[in-house]
């Protein structure tokens, strides 16, 4: 149905173009014929195209076909189904070019421009052919893809191989080597079908597949080294790319290969260098990669030097300076990279020359007269071999022996001997050796002295004569002086044949040696030895002298007698010096205070000194241990001492420090502590804790015992108790006990039953059973509730067993109510439930004004009643016009209720049904019990209006509101509401707003006032008979002001200089209201005065309890007491003196 559709559209619009398209025939001109053919033509994927179709004399209908598919045209020139092709030119004047834009695949095939019959006239057509091409999309080396650069060996093939992607018709490959192009190589072409292209076949178009093509190429090569870092190069050729863009994927070659024999510049072979020259020596090799590596021998021993690499070119410089045993060295370079099978080598041989550095003599240096000596010279090693001449003593002489020999290190070393004997006259001879080197004219000269010797002829010592004493601690110096002898002498001190160093002076033909020495202890009897000996000498020359030392001691020893002193028993101490010359004088001291009754003695001691010491004898006792005693030991001839101290360690059992208090006191439910401290010796003191004769354990939860310190974490009254503590050290056992004390809040555990009913004359009892710590009869009070006096008269207390009574005599009516015992001990403050006390007493009513009074509308029924207060409890009976009401006698007029309240009173309920105008009247109510009996009346009455309401109270104010409460009047036996009407309290001010307020509600709040403004308020009650009218406006009260800065008007913050102005206008200003304030206050007194005899006294009292500000609101009482007659105005100034007046009322 659709194609039917279709092919009817089809119809109708090749009608419409037909009618359109339809020239007017002109008689007698030609055939229609193509002024213009269609050629064909290519066109770029995406980009546009037309085919030119220009017709003359055209008289048939034009349209387009493409592979046998005709078109549809519009008038407009649009194609149907084929947005992107559409008719272009004027065809008024035959131009039918078919255009195409944005040309896909789809878009290739053959075109047909056609012309249709007319009449007579043949129909006529062109072809043209469209070509789509489409450039490639990628070209790429795909057997190395995402490869800039591949590593190759040279002479090793490889294939690269290149692809050329999506093009139509097939891209074309050249490969370049650099920008060379490379001839040969396979290539293969592969159809790509294309799917999803930008547009599909129409119905009725030549279903043809849509292809593109991937060309494959590839070129096999075989690398050089000439071809490391060399670009190979895959272009894609098509006629869809520009000449001046091609297409290309490119990549690098790196070719491994080995590099070139290396070679050596900077020496050649055979030449000479002298020692200390520099010489640079490069080894050079071309190619190679990787780039190789350069590495220096020296006698096949690796040389550090770097190597550097630089193009093709890879070099290694050796900078030596030339040396001794560089001479006939070898010097090799090795060149190699992992192409190398193995290092290329080259090397060179040096020749150095050089003159020996030295020579070296050896021989004697000294000698006496006569005596035969020989002396050798040896030289360095030197290239050639050096001579040597001799010099003895300033005549040449000749070598006894000459001989050479290699040297080690490279060069020839030459040694030579020459022989002579010492002349008797000369006291010294020089020897010369002379080397030389011929090739080098270089030559190096060595000097030897030899001196002749003979011995020293005096020695003496001074600088202390023997027999004399020198005290410890000084410095003594000593000479020793040796005259003659060649060499001079060397001197030599001993101290008791061991040597000591002293300080050599020369002098002419003296020497002399001065030996310092700090005397002490250990010279005393010391010998002191110098010696004198030269080369010359067999037996040295010496001289002796002895010291003689006076020293003090340089320590005592104290010891102890016994080791361990005990407590009670007797001890003794004992110092001993050590040596002292001469003897030393020993003494005890205590506190800076000699000790007397000692024992001295003396003995012999080191360095021929003698040992003192000196013994005290104590009786020891506690008190003593940690005593200090120390010990002096004087040398008197040096008037110098030495001291050292000892401190008493007295073992004794612990001594406890006393706590005060010893009762200690503790809070239940608090952590409690008990520590204590004992000091004994030894100090490592154990504790145990006992409670009433029982061990305490620290495994429990809440009493744990750590030494000294009982710690209790929580205490509980049945903590208290004594406490023992236990200290034991290894010299005894000390106890010390402490009372605990826990104090914890008192409570009542019982008190008497509440309601229990008392005889009347015979003494009644209360009692209150308390519990606390502390608790006495001081802790506990009893009170009557609602009474603030104190119970005193015919009332008395008692404690026995902590439970207080309170005794009451001779109780009547006035004692009957609730009492209630009070415990306070300090920690905890309770208060019993209320205990009733009752006597019996006859009734007394209850009623009020209110349950005085009722109404009821005839028919109706209503409820009187009553309620009396009694002990027994009383019973009621209802009387009206002298007759007694039974409820339920006659037609169930009366119904009587009756309500124990509590213990002492009950309410009774008359309920009279359908209220006849007979039943008006006065009702009376009689309680009685067997103590007696009393009567009340009872009025019913019609309803009428409600009466006033009373006490009109403000209950709280804030800055913009105000809460009033008042107490309701008799409400005519009608549902009462009330309104309320307030306005500011101005004498102008004369309109009220009104605030209703539903029945039984006693209390409201009026919203949305103003701030520190004064208003006056007033209430009346309202039911359906009418109201009671508005109570005076005598409740006055004023809205909070700000009580701070923060709600300030902003202009009353700004702070700043003003003006002389403002201060003028506001100086004027402030004089004005003063003023007016005055006349103000005059006229009130006036007219106070002249309506003083108008106003009754007690027509208004405002009393103003005082306040408590919290926040916004004021919290207090305004009460007002109004006559309901009178009806006074008050404004600003009336409230200022009447709350004055009120002050100085309140406060006289």
């Amino acid at each position: 149905m659709e194609e039917y559709g279709m092919k009817l559209l089809s119809m109708k619009l090749i009608l419409i173009f037909f009618l359109f398209s339809t020239p007017v025939i002109v008689k007698g001109e030609g055939g229609q014929y193509f002024r213009v053919r269609p050629r064909n033509s290519s066109v770029q994927e995406g980009r546009d195209v037309t085919i030119s179709c220009e017709v003359g004399n055209r008289v048939g209908i034009v349209q387009w076909v493409k592979d046998g598919f005709a078109y549809v045209i519009q008038s407009n020139g649009e194609i149907v189904g084929h947005p992107r092709l559409r008719l272009i030119g004027d065809q008024s004047t035959g131009v039918y070019n078919l255009q195409i834009t944005q040309a896909s695949l789809t878009d290739d095939g053959e075109y047909q421009c056609q012309v249709g019959p007319y009449l007579r006239i043949k129909s006529i057509r062109a072809n043209a052919h469209l070509t789509v091409i489409s450039p490639p999309q990628k070209v790429e080396i795909s057997n190395h893809p995402n490869k800039k650069k591949i590593e190759v060996k040279v002479g090793e093939s490889r294939r690269l191989e290149c692809v050329v992607r999506s093009a139509k018709p097939a891209a074309t490959i050249t490969w370049y080597r650099g920008n060379i192009q490379i001839k040969g190589g396979e290539t293969s072409i592969t159809p790509i079908s294309i799917e999803g292209d930008k547009e599909v076949q129409k119905p009725g178009e030549n279903k043809k597949e849509l292809l593109k093509y991937d060309t494959h190429g590839s070129i096999v090569i075989v690398p050089t080294a000439d071809d490391n870092d060399m670009d190979y190069t895959c272009e894609a050729n098509h006629p869809a790319l520009p000449y001046s863009m091609p297409l290309r994927a490119t990549i690098k070659l790196s070719v491994f290969y080995p590099p070139t024999m290396p070679y050596i510049e900077g020496y050649t072979e055979g030449e000479t260098v002298k020692r200390g020259q520099q010489l640079d020596l490069t080894c050079r090799s071309r190619g190679g990669n990787p780039p190789p590596q350069i590495f220096w021998y020296k006698n096949s021993e690796r040389i550090s030097s770097p190597y550097r690499n630089e193009g093709h070119f890879s070099e290694n410089v050796l900078s030596i300076t030339a040396k001794a045993q560089d001479n006939n060295a070898r010097y090799r370079c090795e060149v190699f990279n992992i192409m190398s099978v193995e290092p290329l080598k080259v090397h060179v041989d040096l020749t150095v020359l050089f003159a020996p550095s030295g020579v070296t003599i050896t021989g004697p240096t000294e000698a006496k007269a006569d005596e035969q000596v020989v002396i050798t010279c040896t030289t360095e090693n030197s290239n050639p071999p050096a001579d040597i001449k001799w010099t003895v003593d300033g005549h040449n002489f000749e070598s006894n022996a000459s001989r050479t020999e290699p040297a080690p290190e490279g060069g020839w070393i030459t040694t030579s001997n020459v022989t002579f004997n010492i002349n008797r006259t000369s006291r010294s001879i020089v020897v010369i050796c002379d080397a030389s080197n011929v090739k080098l004219t270089e030559n190096v000269v060595r000097t030897h002295t030899i001196t002749v010797i003979y011995p020293p002829s005096k020695l003496s010592i001074t600088g202390y004569e023997e027999g004399t004493t020198i005290d410890a601690g000084t410095v003594l110096r000593l000479l020793c002086t040796a005259t003659s002898g060649n060499p001079l002498a060397t001197l030599s001190w001993y101290k008791n044949d061991r040597k000591v160093p002293g300080t050599t002076r020369t002098r002419d033909h003296a020497v002399s040696s001065e030996l310092t020495i700090l005397i002490n202890a250990s010279d005393n009897n010391a010998r002191i030895r110098c010696e004198a000996a030269n080369s010359a000498t067999q037996i040295p020359l010496l001289k002796v002298l002895v010291l003689k030392v006076n020293f003090p001691p340089d320590k005592v020893k104290i010891t102890r007698e016994p080791q361990n002193l005990h407590a009670g028993q007797e001890g003794r101490i004992i110092c001993e010096s050590s040596s002292s010359n001469p003897a030393a004088e020993m003494s005890w001291w205590k506190g800076g205070i000699p000790v007397q009754g000692t024992k001295n003695g003396t003995k012999p001691g080191l360095h021929g000194g003698f040992l003192s010491f000196v013994e005290l004898s104590l009786d020891v006792t506690e008190e003593m241990n940690g005593e200090v005693y120390t010990c002096q030991a004087r040398n008197n001839q040096m008037d110098r001492s030495i001291h050292d101290a000892t401190t008493l360690d007295v073992l004794y059992k612990p001594i406890f420090s006393s706590i005060e208090p010893y009762e200690l006191i503790g809070m239940e439910s608090e952590p409690f502590v008990i520590s204590v401290s004992a000091m004994g010796n030894p100090n490592e003191i154990s504790y145990t804790w006992t409670r009433d004769g029982l061990p305490l354990v620290s495994n429990n939860r809440r009493i744990s015992v750590r030494a000294s310190t009982l710690n209790i974490t929580k205490l509980d009254r049945h903590d208290a108790g004594t406490y023992i503590c236990e200290a034991t050290n290894e010299e005894g056992t000390t106890f010390y006990q402490l009372n605990l004390t826990v104090q914890y809040s008192a409570k009542i555990k019982r008190t008497s039953t509440s309601g229990i009913v008392y005889s009347p004359g015979i003494e009644a009892k209360l009692f209150c059973e308390v519990d606390g710590s502390p608790i006495g009869d001081e802790y506990v009070t009893w009170q009557k509730v609602g009474s603030n006096s104190e119970l005193s008269g015919r009332y008395s207390t008692s404690f026995i067993n902590k439970t207080s009574y309170l005794h009451i005599e001779n109780p009547d009516q006035e004692d009957v109510g609730e009492y209630q015992c009070k415990v306070n001990n300090g920690i905890g403050n309770v208060t019993s439930e209320p205990i009733l006390f009752i006597t019996n007493f006859k009734p007394q009513m209850m009623n009020t004004p209110l349950t005085r009074r009722a109404a009821a509308n005839k028919g109706a029924n209503v409820q009187l009643l009553c309620k009396a207060r009694g002990s027994p409890l009383p019973r009621f009976s209802w009387t009206f016009n002298g007759k007694t009401l039974l409820p339920n006698v006659t037609e169930h007029k009366y119904g009587i209720t009756h309500t124990d309240l509590s213990e002492l009173i009950s309410n009774s309920t008359l309920t009279i049904f359908r209220v006849t105008s007979h039943d008006y009247g006065k009702y009376e109510c009689r309680a009685t019990n067997k103590m007696g009996q009393s009567t009340d009346m009872i009025h019913l009455d019609v309803t009428s209006p409600p009466d006033k309401p009373s006490d009109l109270e403000v209950f709280n104010v804030t800055h913009d509101s105000v809460t009033l409460v008042w107490k309701r009047g008799f409400d005519g036996g009608l549902p009462t509401s009330y309104q309320i009407r307030w306005r500011q309290a101005l004498d102008y001010e004369h309109r009220y707003h009104y605030l209703d307020v539903s029945a039984g509600e006693y209390k409201t709040t009026i919203t949305g006032l103003s701030l520190g403004t004064y208003y006056v308020f007033s209430v009346k009650a309202i039911n359906e008979k009418g109201d009671s009218g508005f109570l005076p406006d005598l409740v006055k009260v004023q809205t909070l002001r700000p009580n701070n800065a923060e709600n300030l008007p902003d202009v009353l913050l700004e702070k700043g200089d003003f003006t002389m102005n403002y201060i003028y206008t506001f100086a004027a200003t402030s004089l004005i209201f003063f003023i007016i304030n005055i006349f103000i206050i005059v006229l009130w007194y006036i007219m106070r005065k002249r309506n003083k005899s108008r106003i009754n006294k007690s027509q208004t009292a405002d009393m103003y309890a005082p306040s408590t500000v919290n926040g916004d609101t004021m919290t207090g009482e305004l009460s007002s007491v109004s006559d309901e007659k009178s009806d006074v105005n008050f404004d600003t100034n009336d409230y200022v003196v009447s709350a004055i007046s009120q002050y100085v009322l309140s406060n006289k």
